[in-house]
């Protein structure tokens, strides 16, 4: 399986990343997606071969240094790291999604 040139979020966390963008605690939707993904590594979260998202950001745009690569591919056996990205990417959505809605989220809390 070839790895993917775009990656994005399902229809459902498209409209959970549109949501946390209206809270200030994020610059953009692709800062929201990041830490999607750490989020969703954080907490132990396997990529798996989910469902793709939409196509949203190019792989050079979303990962312009190609760190985020090069991490996917040290902490998983994967030969398709961006395949896996969007999969963290869209569980850690679903998991941020889940929890308690307060006013007063700490970002900083969840990556504790």
């Amino acid at each position: 399986m070839a790895d993917k040139n775009t990656i994005g979020p399902t229809d459902e966390n498209r409209q959970i990343i549109e949501s946390l963008l209206q809270t200030d605690l994020f610059s953009d939707m692709m800062d929201i997606a990041k830490f999607a993904i750490a989020y969703a590594i954080k907490s132990g979260v396997q990529p798996t071969d989910s469902p793709s998202g939409s196509t949203m950001w190019n792989v050079g745009s979303f990962d312009r240094d190609g760190q985020l690569k090069l991490t996917i591919q040290s902490m998983f056996t994967t030969e398709t790291p961006y395949r896996a990205a969007e999969s963290l990417m869209n569980t850690g959505l679903g998991m941020i999604k889940a929890l308690p809605r307060r006013d007063d989220v700490d970002i900083l809390a969840l990556m504790k």
